[in-house]
């Protein structure tokens, strides 16, 4: 009788606390869900049954935990299933290929906008809904919910300057802010935001 775990990454890569936020951080096109037996060491069991899915770049890390969610029961009741009738076959992980997503933490949950743009949305979106990713514009913190990249990928301003059509420079290209979420207040586009707040050309985000 094995003790068995469902694990949200394709085993040996992404073994830790946080395989979702990790494969989308990493821009990862594809992940998907391990059924593994427990062993000593963390995520090292014999694998049992997988299931891959793609990754869409839009998708939060919140978003893609939710759609593995839903592809787990069957996972296991399919490993279930094998078992009773021996047609179970565990097969040792290539510990060659092990890869770690390490615990997040609050101190995490920023962005540096001196990389390409591809990359500053993938860890805005590999960090929410937690830890969440903050930046400071001037005074005030603001959590960066939603981005998607923006034009081509030439840089036309510092890293981080808000441009004149409200999008905000990377070290390659350019993001545009989606949902962004001020302190105490609700989810709304950069765009409302700055109907509320001045918000000139020329300013900067920084990371917290």
């Amino acid at each position: 009788v094995w003790a068995i775990n469902l694990h949200g990454s394709i085993l040996p890569k992404y073994r830790g606390a946080a395989p979702i936020n990790w494969a989308v951080i990493n821009q990862e096109r594809r992940t998907g869900l391990s059924v593994i037996t427990v062993a000593e060491r963390m995520d090292a069991g014999d694998v049992l049954a997988q299931k891959t899915t793609a990754v869409d770049p839009m998708e939060t890390a919140g978003e893609l935990h939710d759609r593995l969610a839903e592809l787990g029961p069957p996972l296991v009741s399919e490993v279930l299933a094998r078992y009773e009738s021996g047609r179970l076959e565990p097969c040792p992980q290539d510990e060659s290929q092990a890869t770690h997503a390490p615990r997040l933490s609050k101190a995490d949950g920023t962005v540096h906008f001196d990389q390409p743009a591809a990359a500053v949305r993938a860890r805005v979106h590999g960090l929410t809904p937690w830890p969440g990713c903050r930046v400071r514009l001037g005074p005030q913190a603001l959590r960066l919910a939603r981005v998607d990249v923006s034009g081509g990928p030439q840089s036309q301003g510092r890293p981080g300057e808000v441009l004149a059509d409200r999008a905000v420079a990377c070290a390659e290209g350019s993001v545009r802010l989606l949902a962004v979420q001020p302190p105490g207040g609700r989810l709304m586009s950069f765009d409302a935001y700055c109907h509320g707040h001045d918000v000139l050309p020329g300013v900067c985000f920084e990371p917290l």
